[in-house]
């Protein structure tokens, strides 16, 4: 038995592409939870406008020569997390039926009556 180069280099090209994908999907949660972090502190009308621009500031000096902490790049996780929850809710809304979906637009400005129409839409479901 020998090792054959011309089936090692394909199943290591292989490996490296799984490698990169893994890489790719972790560091898309990261920016998401990142995103979702800065939405749910409120924290540019908590800290004001530089809010972001400290953060960029302060993440690279702890994490010297790592890219992907700009400014502008953690502004594009705030923007990923709320462009994703937007298209979650809609999903979930279009899978909703037609009464439903009528009460929620209805009740756009009360939280309340939309989680009180989503708990009726979850128990009538689960019958």
């Amino acid at each position: 038995m020998y090792i054959r180069i011309e089936e090692l280099s394909p199943r290591y090209k292989h490996s490296q592409i799984k490698a990169a994908t893994h890489v790719n999907s972790e560091m898309l949660q990261f920016y998401w939870s990142l995103g979702k972090d800065i939405v749910a502190l409120h924290a540019e009308s908590r800290w004001g406008e530089k809010f972001l621009v400290n953060l960029s500031s302060d993440l690279r000096v702890k994490l010297p020569g790592v890219k992907g902490l700009s400014e502008t790049s953690i502004e594009y996780a705030k923007r990923f997390y709320l462009l994703y929850n937007i298209i979650s809710i809609l999903q979930f809304t279009l899978n909703l039926g037609v009464n439903y979906r009528i009460a929620l637009f209805q009740n756009m400005n009360c939280p309340s009556s939309i989680r009180q129409t989503l708990r009726v839409h979850c128990q009538a479901s689960k019958r």
